[in-house]
């Protein structure tokens, strides 16, 4: 670039900053630390310039993908658009259509500002540096099962977590819920793609990245994902798909070891459904392009009503993109030297039961009765009354003094989520590839009279040592701080080198079938050697369970 040529886009993007924030001296976050313009950064599109606050450089909305309306819905994703001048990337991007988020506004809390629309394919980048320095690259994927969410959520500003570490921080959004993962290819071959093609954005993105995060101070070749609930479940799945190989080099599961994906025929009957709704029939799957997408959000809906429909659009064993299981009678082989941290709240029951209905105890079941008990239990499990009544004698024998709910709660996490996290962790071990490591993040929120105990999603904000975000759910305690600290800085540490050990937490050896090594995360880290062994045995039989 010539010195003239130079001096122009500078001026041009001084400029735009200026006007596009009143003034880059004015320009002040809500706890008043001011913002300045970031260096200059070309990627393979065109020119994008984010702020810095604080040391860190900020770039917000970045695409990494075209529109995916109109023609694009349906389709894998495909390249931006390249552009002239100088792009601003200081606010976040639209997210992905999907119906109201079935959490509280209080808890969840994302940007009002930002747009909801097709044309969500993008990223947001915090990094000490534009410097080619090399650091290790963290990317977030966020949760809300698959129909819901995005990477603007406050909890996942990734500021902290990268000054504090020297790690690159990434979060993103893709396409959800029908948009991402309607499988129409047994309806209609020219839709082959549609079924997984909210995890083909995710490669899209790992792609763009591979391309472009060198000159954003990142090391293409040391990525990690990291992700909770929803987003742990997309990494799972992520590593069973073929063209996802070499795109990542660790991978952090935190509520979410999805060993299933839905079959090829559950998918299919599952669109013919939506098709119904929206008042199609199945020769007119291609008008479904042309339709508004409040249409299509208002068809889901009617659906959400009849049926448990996160389920229903999810991830596809198509054949090609995602060819078996991911995890699966075993782990993915392409996967072998991905090392991994995989893992559970203690109690993500507390949350999860609620959002299950009263068909197994209510929001809370804070006044369960012993045969209450009995019959949640084996709704959950699909046990007899007499195996339920043995299983729940199990689960007493740790915990003599329990109420008939917290024995619900811990056989639901359990149910819910543990055993499909310890069945990952043995069948990534089984291998004998890069090494996994367990946890359980113990720490119970103070909040709701302690009811919440360690509930589902409590760890979020930890692992990105933002807890000052999420008050809500965590309180206003001191002990807050040196449990993110740590935490944040194990999972940044397994981020730079593939173990997470660290001067602030004891040694935490990798999971092995003998001796079961977890990491108890709470005020106190501490490691158990196989905690909850009896009632795991228990629960064995009974497999995967299917919330995932």
């Amino acid at each position: 670039m010539t010195s003239f040529s130079r001096r122009r886009l500078v001026g041009a993007s001084a400029a735009w900053f200026a006007g596009g924030v009143s003034g880059c001296a004015n320009y002040y976050r809500a706890d008043g630390r001011a913002r300045t313009p970031s260096n200059l950064v070309t990627t393979s599109e065109g020119i994008v310039q984010g702020y810095v606050i604080d040391g860190v450089a900020v770039f917000k909305g970045v695409h990494y993908g075209a529109d995916t309306g109109g023609a694009g819905r349906f389709e894998r994703p495909r390249a931006p658009a390249r552009w002239d001048g100088v792009r601003p990337a200081i606010r976040f991007g639209p997210r992905a259509p999907h119906l109201p988020t079935p959490v509280p506004k209080f808890i969840y809390v994302d940007d009002p500002n930002v747009p909801e629309n097709e044309d969500c394919l993008v990223l947001n980048i915090w990094t000490p540096g534009v410097d080619r320095a090399l650091r290790p690259v963290m990317v977030w994927i966020h949760g809300g099962g698959f129909a819901f969410g995005d990477g603007g959520v406050k909890w996942y500003e990734g500021e902290n977590l990268a000054r504090e570490n020297d790690v690159v921080v990434v979060t993103l959004n893709h396409r959800l819920n029908v948009f991402g993962f309607l499988h129409l290819a047994g309806l209609d071959e020219r839709f082959a793609d549609a079924g997984n093609a909210g995890m083909l954005d995710l490669i899209r993105a790992l792609e763009w990245l591979r391309e472009n995060i060198a000159t954003f101070g990142g090391d293409p070749g040391n990525v990690t994902l990291f992700g909770e609930s929803g987003g742990g479940a997309k990494i799972s799945t992520l590593m069973g798909m073929p063209a996802a190989a070499g795109l990542f080099h660790k991978a952090i599961v935190q509520s979410g070891s999805a060993l299933r994906a839905m079959s090829g025929d559950a998918a299919t009957e599952a669109a013919r459904q939506f098709i119904r709704q929206c008042g199609l029939r199945e020769g007119e799957v291609a008008r479904l392009q042309h339709m508004p997408q409040s249409a299509l959000l208002a068809a889901l809906a009617v659906l959400e009503e009849k049926n448990q429909v996160g389920r229903m659009f999810a991830p596809v064993v198509d054949g090609a993109h995602l060819p078996r299981d991911p995890f699966e009678p075993s782990a993915p082989a392409a996967m072998a030297n991905v090392a991994m941290i995989i893992g559970t709240t203690q109690d993500e029951a507390t949350v999860l039961l609620g959002s299950l209905g009263d068909h197994v105890g209510g929001p809370f079941a804070l006044f369960l009765s012993e045969q209450e008990l009995l019959q949640a239990v084996a709704r959950l499990t699909g046990l007899s009354a007499e195996e339920s009544s043995e299983l729940v004698t199990v689960y007493r024998r740790a915990r003599p003094h329990a109420k008939p709910r917290d024995l619900l709660y811990a056989i639901g996490t359990d149910r819910l989520m543990r055993m499909n996290a310890i069945a990952q962790a043995e069948r990534k071990v089984e291998q004998g590839g890069a090494p996994v490591f367990m946890y359980i993040f113990a720490w119970e929120q103070p909040v709701f009279f302690g009811l919440m105990k360690a509930g589902h999603g409590v760890d979020v904000a930890f692992s990105f040592n933002n807890v000052d975000y999420n008050r809500p759910m965590l309180g206003d305690g001191a002990d807050r701080y040196e449990i993110a600290r740590n935490w944040s800085k194990a999972l940044a540490c397994f981020a730079r080198s593939g173990s997470p050990n660290h001067d602030g937490l004891p040694q935490w050896p990798a999971y092995e079938a003998d001796r079961r090594a977890t990491m108890i995360v709470d005020r106190q880290c501490r490691v158990e050697n196989d905690p909850g062994g009896a009632e795991r045995e228990a629960l064995r039989h009974l497999g995967p369970s299917g919330l995932m």
